[in-house]
Order: structure tokens, then sequence, then C-alpha cells
């Protein structure tokens, strides 16, 4: 399955079909400068072939310089060690997930339940508020934290070009 075009400088860039088939779907937006947020991780293991489709997109991995997670659960935030330690990424994530993040506990993040990895990776940004408003480059970012899926779950609503997308 080839890159998926979201919207003009908001791709699909992993997930069971890109990346490795326990990754959840996470997208790559590109702002202005043509540096890289990336909204999850994956697992990890498809993190070579998240490397081929950034380049696919034609730009550097040296690029990606934030990774937001929505939540702490491994097939979205076990990739953040590979780009924190490859390209000293920040990472955000909501508390008590950044802290989770942080220990690599394997159990919250039920790495071990799927039989992978979970390396501790330094949080950068940790969220502690309802609502945070983040401006990176041109890319307006709302994050809105909201329990559920786990503690520390966030939604983000970003206006790109004066165009809101969830």
């Amino acid at each position: 399955m080839p890159i998926v075009v979201i919207k003009p400088r908001v791709y699909l860039v992993g997930g069971p079909e890109l990346t490795y088939y326990l990754d959840a779907y996470f997208y790559a937006i590109i702002t202005e400068r043509e540096n890289i947020i990336l909204i999850d991780s994956g697992c990890g293991r498809g993190y070579i072939n998240t490397l081929r489709n950034i380049l696919e997109l034609g730009l550097s991995p040296r690029k990606v310089k934030y990774i937001i997670n929505t939540h702490c659960h491994v097939d979205v935030s076990g990739g953040d060690y590979y780009f924190y330690n490859a390209f000293n990424t920040t990472v955000i994530a909501h508390e008590p997930d950044s802290l989770i993040i942080q220990q690599g506990d394997c159990e919250k993040t039920l790495a071990r339940k799927l039989n992978l990895d979970f390396k501790p990776t330094p949080v950068s940004i940790s969220l502690r508020g309802a609502y945070e408003k983040m401006i990176i480059d041109d890319v307006e970012l709302r994050i809105y934290h909201c329990p559920g899926h786990t503690r520390g779950s966030i939604l983000i609503l970003a206006t790109i070009d004066q165009s809101n997308i969830l």
C-alpha cells in the first residue's frame, strides 16, 4: 500500500499495510519549513519502513522534529525510542502516559501481551492540562486530554493552511 495523501502536507505514513502489521495507523504533518511532526510512531518494528516512507515523500528522516503520542500503547508509541535515539526527536505525551513511556512499562503499554519490546524513551514535553495549544512553524495544534482508552489519551486538532484536520 503506498503512502496516502490525507490532504496537502498531511500523510498516512505508517500502519499495518505500510510499515508493520502490529502498527496502528500514524501520520506525518509537514510544516512550511519541511519539518515533520509525527502523530504516533508505530510499534518500532516498522521503523525502517517508516524511514523509507518519509524518504518517498522527498524528505529526510532527520526532519522528524516531533512525535506527539495519542496514548502510550506500544502500537502507537513503540517507535519513539528509535526516532529519539537517531534524530533527537522531541517526544510529546500527556500524563500519566508520558511517565509510562519514560519507564518503558511493558505491561501498561501492552507490549508484553503482543510479544514486543518497549524501550524507555525520554518524553521532552509532558502535557498536563485538559487543553494545550502548540504552534510548530506554521502548524497550530490544539491538544485535548480525553482519558478513556488510556488515562493519558489525547485528541489533536491541527490547523494547516487555514484548514482544520482532526
